[in-house]
């Protein structure tokens, strides 16, 4: 498993060649491909770097440059980093460096990684700092236009893309709908598990293969991945490959029910036949919605309830795949939990009762379990219980 160990950032060094953005709500990853006027290291350390004369406009293909890597990713930085406490923080680190090029510039990515409960406070951050301003027309247009009333932001964001790595389905479509289309946003699926045992250690607890939107911007973002040693795909069907993954997702508000990590949740039947029941029920909704769930495993999804429900000796010999996971895993609603934080379950099982209601057709355990979510919620840090799986079973078949 991958394991990453920061050193502590010292944001008065000059010399850093990445930058970390962390936000208590919202956690980014930006990254700038080596280009003139963009934020590559060449610009400030090499005397030989790009010309600061070479056409804005140009297709630049080097992928070094700087990377801004928010808390919580695996993504490794080749050398220090810098913090900077907000996005509007990072811009004006990134004009101060950019203008000694004479041509200031934002990222070509901001990768947004916060829980889907900050997304709202992300697109608010991202406009109160001129993402998705208008740049068309003259300067009092542009400026009318930005939600920051500026034409400089216009400017400065105009080439930037959004990649959203973040649970459940439809993020993408909220943003997108946020910005009114003003901003390419590129879907992203982030398969592994990362876990932080101390400040500035980061461990990959879990496998899985990143996907993002096969475009044009999600195909350079790609050669990134690729190039940082991810596992990466590209696909044309991420609403797909989303809703592939939310059926995997449906176990975290199990593992959190039973205050459990997720390895010590899949090793108890009572447990996993809560979690096919959800899976159960999002197939059928699913099939009612008309949408087709990729599958990660090398079995038809319809196979995944009876595999889950067999008896825990068998399961272990047939899915041993399942059980390769490290021992510290712990799914992101348990943390929320234990942490007394709004949960994404609105995003998990919510998201199967609200395709649920579209398409008239019922999900009652899906429903349930997200009851029992928002009622281990409300009761706050340490006031709840953990649910035992017999319990869990028993709330659930009573439907």
């Amino acid at each position: 498993m991958r394991v990453t160990r920061l050193e502590e950032p010292k944001p008065e060094d000059p010399g850093f060649l990445t930058s970390f953005i962390y936000n208590p709500i919202v956690s980014y990853l930006s990254v700038s491909r080596g280009a003139a006027g963009s934020l590559d290291a060449s610009n400030e350390d090499d005397e030989d770097g790009a010309d600061g004369d070479e056409d804005e406009d140009e297709e630049h293909d080097d992928e070094t440059g700087e990377v801004v890597v928010g808390p919580r990713t695996a993504f490794t930085p080749k050398s220090k980093i810098h913090v900077h406490t907000s996005l509007a923080a990072y811009k004006a680190y990134a004009l101060g460096r950019a203008r000694s090029a004479g041509k200031p510039r934002g990222p070509d990515y901001v990768v947004l990684t916060a829980k889907r409960t900050g997304t709202a406070a992300a697109i608010e951050e991202m406009k109160a700092c001129g993402l998705g301003a208008a740049v068309s027309g003259s300067g009092d247009d542009a400026a009318a236009a930005s939600p920051a009333g500026s034409a400089e932001d216009a400017r400065f964001w105009e080439r930037t893309a959004v990649v959203t790595f973040q649970n459940g389905a439809r993020a993408g479509e909220e943003i997108r709908r946020a910005f009114s289309e003003r901003v390419e946003v590129v879907e992203g699926m982030w398969p592994f598990n990362v876990v932080e045992p101390e400040p500035c250690h980061y461990f990959q607890a879990t496998s899985g293969t990143l996907y993002v939107t096969d475009s044009p911007t999600g195909r350079a973002f790609h050669k990134l991945l690729i190039a940082g040693s991810l596992p990466a795909k590209t696909s044309k069907d991420m609403d797909g490959v989303l809703y592939g993954k939310l059926l995997f997702n449906l176990n975290n508000a199990v593992c959190a029910l039973a205050d459990s990590t997720i390895r010590s949740t899949l090793v108890v039947r009572g447990y996993r036949k809560a979690y096919a029941m959800c899976v159960t029920e999002a197939l059928a909704v699913y099939t009612a919605a008309g949408i087709h769930p990729v599958s990660f495993v090398p079995v038809p999804l319809w196979v995944l309830p009876y595999i889950l429900s067999l008896p825990t000796p068998l399961f272990s010999r047939v899915a041993a795949s399942f059980l390769a996971i490290d021992p510290a895993a712990v799914s992101s609603t348990t943390v929320d939990l234990r942490d007394g934080k709004p949960t994404e379950i609105a995003y998990l099982q919510g998201e199967i009762c609200r395709l649920a209601r579209e398409h008239y057709v019922a999900a009652p355990m899906c429903d349930r379990i997200v009851g029992l979510v928002r009622e281990a919620e409300s009761l706050g840090k340490g006031n709840w219980e953990r649910i035992g799986p017999e319990e869990l079973l028993d709330a659930l078949e009573m439907l």
